[in-house]
């Protein structure tokens, strides 16, 4: 007796990848707009300007606090807390000497529209935002590199 394999799609899993990526372009519909000026609320930093929003508390961020420790470690980086819980950004802070830290209100989501964090902004010497990181999973090099490129054209 002969047994015959069939393969098997998934396509359940297959629709929920497509539905996870059309919302999380959904989301992205809400980002500033290319051209717009800098928020009111990062009014007096240093032009051009690479700005990294935390919008997630630590404890419950799928990113490893790792990763925002090397965020804080470059001093030519903005990074901008809006996260609920801000303590574990602060301790951050306080052991990276050369970190350039500001500590938004939730409110101030609204300028960034961080639906993942962190996430990566750069504003050229006019004050205009140039760039908005749209892939979560892009290394920090990476991102550093794409931003300065846009922010001093």
């Amino acid at each position: 007796m002969l047994l015959r394999l069939t393969r098997i799609a998934v396509i359940p899993h297959l629709q929920v990848g497509h539905e996870s990526q059309d919302r999380h372009r959904a989301f992205l519909l809400h980002d500033p707009s290319i051209g717009s000026p800098m928020p009111p609320c990062l009014k007096g930093i240093s032009l051009p300007a690479v700005v990294i929003v935390h919008s997630q508390c630590l404890s419950s961020s799928i990113k490893q606090p790792e990763s925002v420790v090397r965020c804080f470690r470059q001093p030519e980086i903005v990074n901008v807390v809006v996260a609920a819980s801000q303590a574990e950004y602060r301790e951050i802070a306080v052991d990276t000497s050369n970190s350039n830290a500001i500590y938004l209100g939730q409110e101030s989501n609204r300028f960034f529209n961080p639906v993942f964090g962190p996430r990566m902004y750069g504003y050229n010497k006019k004050g205009l935002l140039v760039y908005i990181q749209q892939d979560p999973d892009i290394s920090l090099p990476e991102l550093l590199n794409e931003c300065k490129d846009k922010i001093n054209k």
